[in-house]
């Protein structure tokens, strides 16, 4: 992403966010791709116009789960974001790990 940002004065959210326009999906598809990095949308959102993006987010931490198990990665700004997702989604951080734990076990059986 830096080489991006270096290379051509822009970053990967404004690129997905054009060719996501130029390949006219909904606008709500598009602007989720703009968006993802930005923290303060996901804080101070619309709650009716960004479940997709809420979505995506979460499934981003879910899918990256591997890659925190062996210390490789961490979501920098899960902990400022989490209890928006959770309260939109009607669940508790319980209920995430619930789901985070089945996910892992998925993946060790498909293995």
């Amino acid at each position: 992403m830096q080489y991006i940002e270096r290379e051509i004065n822009t970053c990967h959210t404004a690129i997905g966010y054009i060719i996501a326009r130029n390949w006219k999906l909904p606008d709500s598809v598009s602007e989720a791709i703009r968006d993802h990095r930005d923290r303060d949308r996901l804080v101070h959102r619309d709650p009716a116009s960004d479940g997709l993006l809420i979505c995506l987010k979460l499934s981003e931490q879910l899918c990256d789960e591997p890659c925190r198990l062996v210390g490789v990665s961490e979501s920098a700004h899960w902990p400022d974001i989490a209890d928006v997702i959770f309260s939109t989604l009607c669940i508790s951080e319980e209920d995430f790990s619930d789901l985070e734990h089945e996910i892992k076990e998925l993946m060790v059986l498909s293995h």
